[in-house]
């Protein structure tokens, strides 16, 4: 109630809400309700979770294939050898090819397509290890480095000389700054930059 002046009369108790009781449908406890939500059905998050998910009673042996389907049961676990040598043969044509969801038609350049053979990754190693991981430009060990082909990569791809390519004695270890001074590519494009 409001006086004349528009303030409240003086002992007049402003209406509150009544405290709402209810019981929880997973744990059963009592447990007091929201005032601003009275469709409130769970005491906590936990219990609201566990109840939706409850759904009708499995037995033992389709609980057993349900956590062996699960991606999780196989989180750390070692699989066999010719598990993972089947599995991959499996995946194998999806993940490169025709059957690649990203194929189009094999327009790869071949100077690109020669660096993603296993091959070149052996070789690349190779010169890394002969070479001590370290760059013979300027003596630095590790860090980012690049193996160089003496006799231009292009060249040797073009000419199909691939005993070349594979080459251990055809390939130097440079660092990145190393390599734009001493490959030709990389001179003649730091050339046309300036």
């Amino acid at each position: 109630m409001r006086n004349k002046d528009g303030t409240f009369a003086k002992g007049h108790k402003l209406f509150v809400k009544p405290d709402i009781f209810k019981s929880c449908p997973n744990c059963l406890e009592t447990f007091k309700g929201s005032k601003n939500n009275p469709s409130t059905k769970y005491c906590c998050h936990k219990c609201s979770v566990e109840h939706i998910l409850k759904g009708k009673p499995k037995s033992r042996e389709h609980a057993e294939k349900i956590k062996k389907n699960n991606a999780r049961y196989w989180l750390g676990k070692k699989q066999t050898e010719a598990h993972v040598l089947k599995a991959t043969a499996a995946l194998r044509p999806y993940q490169s090819g025709e059957k690649h969801w990203n194929w189009k038609g094999g327009i790869t350049p071949n100077l690109k397509a020669w660096r993603f053979k296993e091959w070149y990754h052996t070789w690349r190693t190779g010169v890394f290890e002969r070479d001590g991981y370290t760059c013979r430009g300027c003596g630095i060990e590790g860090g980012d480095l690049q193996a160089h082909h003496i006799i231009r990569f292009a060249e040797l791809v073009r000419k199909k000389d691939t005993e070349a390519l594979k080459d251990i004695n055809n390939g130097v270890t440079y660092c990145v700054g190393c390599h734009k001074l001493n490959d030709e590519y990389a001179k003649r494009f730091s050339q046309r930059s300036v």
